[in-house]
């Protein structure tokens, strides 16, 4: 589930009660994953059917945090909760996912926001019956909030691999 915020608006009680736009933002950081094949000698040869993608801590990470957090709604401060070592968050798709780049294609999850060290989480993805593990690379600035992290995974031959990591805004949309 997304949670949501905006910021005040001035000058509103219960004698001047209307407001003409609220900006919502997102309070959470969310992670989309675009599997790609490699191409040459190396070209994967299934049909890249992918039924699990998890995100987990490793190495004593707190990275992947779940359970109940808090917000401050007059800010969109979130704080995760506490004691994060086991967690981990999936997602089944279930589906052929080699090349998919439509945004309603491309699974994703939704994090809290906070700092992610290198070693400390990977992504496991199982793609036709297979499991491949990759490490979630540092990111200086952590998982921000209203941001989508987009990892684009790369099949080989043997192995998957991070071979891109793009932040983009979440699409504006008028409600």
């Amino acid at each position: 589930k997304d949670y949501m915020y905006a910021d005040p608006v001035e000058n509103k009680s219960n004698k001047a009660p209307t407001i003409e736009s609220l900006t919502m933002k997102h309070a959470l950081a969310m992670l989309s994953f675009k599997f790609v094949q490699s191409e040459g000698t190396d070209k994967y040869p299934g049909a890249g059917n992918v039924s699990l993608i998890k995100l987990a801590n490793i190495s004593g990470g707190t990275v992947v945090k779940t359970g109940s957090g808090s917000m401050n709604i007059a800010t969109g401060a979130v704080t995760a909760p506490a004691g994060a070592t086991a967690n981990t968050i999936s997602v089944t798709p279930n589906v052929a996912l080699m090349g998919k780049s439509e945004n309603k294609d491309i699974p994703h999850m939704l994090v809290y926001p906070g700092a992610v060290a290198a070693g400390k989480a990977q992504i496991s993805v199982t793609v036709d019956s297979n499991t491949y593990n990759v490490a979630v690379p540092e990111l200086a600035s952590g998982w921000e909030q209203g941001k989508n992290y987009l990892y684009t995974l790369t099949l080989k031959g043997t192995a998957l691999t991070i071979t891109n990591v793009a932040i983009t805004p979440w699409d504006e949309q008028t409600g």
